[in-house]
């Protein structure tokens, strides 16, 4: 919510890229090094501001682009009967070879 008001106040846009920056840098950092803190500092901060770099990015103006983000709620939708039938599919022919 903070990132939201934020945006709508027009704070930081032109920062937008750095946040995404530092906490992309920030996020990749804590794969490989173990830091003892509170979670919050260690992925809630960077992913506040891995969102807000990203909100402050001009979108894409391409049609294959726009045309799969439409698509993808109903790729979404339909995974969930898909996965089972290659799951069955796949078991079936996996199986038989052992």
């Amino acid at each position: 919510m903070i990132c939201a008001k934020l945006y709508l106040m027009g704070v930081g846009r032109s920062i937008s890229p750095t946040a995404f920056i530092v906490g992309a840098l920030w996020l990749v950092l804590t794969v490989w090094f173990r830091f003892e803190i509170d979670t919050t500092w260690l992925w809630g901060i960077p992913a506040f501001l891995v969102v807000f770099g990203v909100v402050g990015i001009s979108q894409a103006n391409n049609r294959l682009l726009i045309y799969l983000g439409d698509a993808s709620y109903s790729i979404y939708l339909t995974q969930v009967f898909t996965i089972a039938v290659f799951y069955k599919i796949f078991s079936k022919f996996l199986s038989k070879s052992h």
